[in-house]
């Protein structure tokens, strides 16, 4: 072991004269006494750097460097409050305005424009449809009560009519011939049939709007059906004067529906077209092949407003040229609508004011 004096130690550490090394050094206490020792390492890669600072100068910059980085903080929190109150208030307009929607409120309109333009958008258009559909449903249940009252006033008088022979007729003070009870029995059974027409109309439309209506479908000549259909309100003593016109170009048209439910819709689309017109308008009733089965009911009479025509099929409503002849629920076109619907069919209608009325329907 070598030993060395202070003198010696500081100059060896100061100038590296053990070798081209790097020199350390270091101290240990062993036994009471001091050792105070030296390491060189032979890398020529690894300096040795001498750091001084002044502790006051640190203290300071790190007053000045907090001082500093509270004031960001408290610049970014400023900065971030106001952004967010920028972000919430529109925020808590569109919620406001989706609570005033859901409390039946739809005079609800804002300038879109901002962060949130599109969603204050959307806000507008769904305002405008509650708003539309809520003057819809007002016309309705208008149309709905209406109907009601008129459905009960159809249903009333031939049931006082029904009522008032009856009696008559048990009434043991009046002796009627054979051939008076049958007229007045005839007169029952009409009303009767009537009644019985609207109740069905009533069941049959319940069970088309809830889809609980089973189809019974099988291949059916539209030809046949048709022309029969026809012949039948023709063969009613009330409409023996009408001029129904059948067309066909070939004789045998198949197409697979529910037979009952497609006479009784194709039905009340030519009894609508007798109801609204007079006796000399003509009546064409037409079918053919094409793409698909093609039914075209026409006739040369009233027309119909353009106001009514996108409201002919909807239930409970009656057009404002209905006459007296015209008796019943109300329901037929609706009924028949639903009916051509459920078979997969296309129905339109055209009309023009003194020109007449074309429904289209396609299998």
């Amino acid at each position: 072991m070598e030993k060395y004096t202070p003198a010696d130690i500081v100059q060896t550490y100061k100038y590296q004269e053990i070798a081209n090394t790097t020199v350390f050094v270091g101290g240990k206490k062993e036994k009471s006494i001091d050792y105070s020792y030296f390491i060189g390492i032979e890398n020529p890669g690894l300096n040795r750097y001498a750091i001084s600072f002044d502790i006051q100068d640190i203290s300071r910059v790190v007053k000045v460097v907090g001082i500093i980085l509270v004031i960001d903080i408290l610049i970014a929190l400023l900065i971030g409050y106001l952004f967010s109150k920028r972000l919430t208030k529109p925020l808590q307009t569109l919620i406001n305005g989706i609570k005033r929607l859901a409390n039946k409120d739809y005079n609800v309109n804002y300038d879109p424009k901002g962060v949130y333009k599109d969603v204050f958008h959307n806000v507008n258009f769904l305002s405008n449809q509650l708003t539309a559909n809520e003057k819809e449903r007002k016309k309705l249940e208008m149309m709905r009560e209406d109907w009601i009252g008129n459905i009960s006033h159809d249903i009333k008088t031939p049931l006082a009519s029904i009522q008032g022979y009856a009696e008559l007729i048990k009434d043991p003070d009046y002796h009627f011939s054979l051939e008076e009870i049958r007229e007045y029995a005839e007169i029952i059974e009409q009303k009767s049939l009537y009644i019985k027409e609207v109740i069905e109309d009533l069941n049959l439309t319940t069970r088309l709007k809830n889809k609980a209506l089973t189809l019974n479908k099988k291949p059916v000549n539209m030809v046949a059906l048709l022309r029969n259909i026809v012949i039948d309100i023709l063969n009613d003593p009330k409409n023996s004067n009408r001029n129904i016109v059948f067309h066909v170009n070939q004789e045998n048209i198949l197409v697979t529906i529910d037979e009952i439910l497609i006479r009784r819709a194709i039905y009340n689309l030519i009894y609508n077209a007798i109801v609204h017109n007079d006796e000399n308008v003509q009546i064409d009733v037409i079918v053919e092949k094409k793409e698909r089965a093609h039914i075209t009911i026409k006739d040369n009479g009233n027309g119909i407003e353009k106001n009514e025509l996108d409201k002919i099929f909807d239930r409970y409503y009656r057009g404002t040229n209905t006459g007296d002849a015209h008796k019943g629920s109300g329901l037929g076109m609706a009924i028949a609508k639903d009916i051509i619907q459920q078979h997969d069919g296309e129905l339109t209608i055209d009309s023009e004011i003194g020109h007449g009325t074309t429904i289209d329907i396609k299998f």
